[in-house]
C-alpha cells in the first residue's frame, strides 16, 4: 500500500489524534499571516507586477485586432501619409467600399484611425500627432460632421 502524505502529523504515541493537524494548521495561517503583511507593506503595483511576472503576459486584444481584422481594406502605409486630407479621403473611400463593417463608414473610418492613434500612444511623436488630428477633422468636413456630432 503507497503512503501518501498529509497535514496530520504524528505525534509520536502511534496515533493521528487531529494534534499534528492542528499545529499543521496553525503554522499554515502564519505563513499566510506573514505573506499578507509583507504584501500590504508593498504597493499595489509591486504585488501586480510579481503576479504578472509569474505568468506568461497574454496578447494584447489591440494586437489581434491590428493582425486580424479585415472590416476595412486599407491602403497600405495610409498613416504614414504627409497630407491630412490625404489621409482623410482614404479612410473615407476604404469604409465607403467595405461590405464587412458593422456600422456607418464615418464611425468605421473615424474609429480606425482613434485605434491607430491610441495604438500608437507615446511612441507617437508631436509632429505624427498634430497630423493625425488634423485628419480627424478632415475626415469630419468629409462627412459633413461636426466635432461634437
Amino acid at each position: 500500500m503507497a503512503q501518501t502524505s498529509s497535514l496530520v502529523e504524528d505525534d509520536g504515541d502511534g496515533c493521528s489524534d487531529g494534534a499534528g493537524k492542528t499545529l499543521a494548521l496553525d503554522w499554515l495561517a502564519l505563513s499566510w499571516a506573514n505573506l499578507l503583511a509583507n504584501r500590504v507593506a508593498r504597493s499595489r503595483f509591486d504585488f501586480r507586477s510579481e503576479i504578472m511576472a509569474s505568468k506568461k503576459s497574454p496578447r494584447r486584444w489591440s494586437q489581434k485586432v491590428t493582425e486580424s481584422s479585415n472590416a476595412l481594406d486599407l491602403k497600405r502605409g495610409v498613416f504614414k501619409l504627409k497630407d491630412p486630407k490625404k489621409i482623410a479621403m482614404s479612410l473615407k473611400r476604404s469604409a465607403e467600399q467595405s461590405h464587412r463593417r458593422k456600422s456607418d463608414p464615418y464611425r468605421s473610418a473615424m474609429s480606425m484611425l482613434t485605434f491607430y492613434i491610441n495604438r500608437a500612444g507615446k511612441e507617437l511623436s508631436r509632429t505624427d500627432r498634430t497630423r493625425l488630428d488634423k485628419a480627424k477633422d478632415e475626415l469630419r468636413k468629409a462627412f459633413d460632421r461636426s466635432p461634437g456630432k
